[in-house]
């Protein structure tokens, strides 16, 4: 037996019923999908029925494990059932997507969430820029600021550098330029990253005056280049 088992076990020879929130607890902390599911056909036998955060962890769970169809199981079933998704649920979807190489899909849940009344966050937008980028559709991710922009989110310093980087490694450094130049009249700082971003991508295009400037504004702001440089 388990300790998660054990536990549940214990409690119940003490006279306690544990609930679905001692159930959701263990079933977060649970890193072996079966042992999860054996706790999730436990909780139902007890009838103590699962909310929305117990569906979003097996999800995410599910998703993180590449097991896609048992993710989107639980999901139909969350909905079904008349569970409204959070948007932890719809982050693990989206990840799930984009980790498979369609982040236009997950893109299109926008319009589920908004049905849903669920707002997008932070995170979401990162992660489809992200997905985008590794599939090298960077136009499609810097489309993405727009929208952030209508759903008033502001892009953070993560953002920016994914784009920046990803229009670097495509050599198209107009772009980049203009995503690092709306970065600092935001006023977010730029880091590391976005300076060895942009000096490859100068170096990479033959810019070499570019991007010994950039090199040298960022030892003027105290970071080091990678001894490739």
């Amino acid at each position: 037996m388990d300790h998660a088992a054990a536990y549940l076990k214990e409690m119940r020879c003490f006279g306690l019923v544990p609930d679905g929130v001692i159930y959701t607890m263990v079933i977060g902390r649970q890193r072996d999908l079966t042992k999860a599911n054996d706790l999730w056909d436990d909780m139902h036998s007890h009838e103590i029925f699962p909310n929305h955060v117990t569906y979003s962890i097996l999800i995410d769970s599910h998703c993180e494990k590449g097991q896609v169809e048992d993710a989107f199981g639980f999901f139909d079933e969350m909905i079904n059932k008349g569970i409204v998704p959070n948007i932890m649920t719809y982050n693990s979807i989206v990840k799930d997507f984009c980790r498979s190489g369609d982040a236009s899909k997950g893109q299109h849940f926008l319009q589920r969430m908004r049905r849903d009344k669920v707002l997008p966050d932070l995170n979401y937008f990162n992660t489809l820029i992200h997905g985008f980028i590794k599939e090298e559709k960077i136009h499609d991710a810097f489309k993405l600021l727009n929208v952030m922009q209508k759903e008033k989110f502001q892009p953070d310093i993560v953002t920016y550098n994914m784009l920046i980087n990803g229009f670097s490694v495509q050599g198209n450094m107009q772009e980049a330029d203009w995503v690092f130049k709306k970065m600092c009249t935001r006023g977010i700082e730029s880091d590391r990253y976005t300076y060895m971003s942009m000096i490859n991508g100068h170096v990479t295009t033959d810019n070499s005056k570019e991007a010994f400037e950039l090199h040298d504004g960022m030892l003027q702001r105290g970071s080091a280049p990678d001894d490739k440089f």
